[in-house]
């Protein structure tokens, strides 16, 4: 069974070592894919800090600050849910 689709956004914090502050916002619709995402920018930073959430107010925060479009989740071919109409 499929779980409902949910979508996940993984926002970067911080500056970089050269002082960089640049929006980073990623949409996914897999929790794992955000975490993986978000563990694997934590690890490569160089002073920018990643983490995943679901809250459309931190989300909405974020992009506004930066005053840029909440980013859209495009799902994979294996996570689509396929669906055939039922006729009662």
């Amino acid at each position: 069974m499929k779980a409902a689709v949910g979508i996940y956004y993984v926002l970067g914090y911080g500056s970089d070592c050269d002082g960089t502050d640049a929006f980073s916002c990623v949409a996914f619709v897999d929790k794992q894919t955000a975490e993986d995402y978000c563990e694997g920018q934590n690890e490569w930073s160089d002073g920018k800090r990643y983490y995943v959430t679901t809250d459309m107010r931190d989300v909405y925060s974020y992009c506004s600050d930066y005053n840029r479009a909440i980013p859209f989740a495009y799902p994979e071919e294996d996570e689509l849910i396929k669906c055939t109409p039922t006729y009662i």
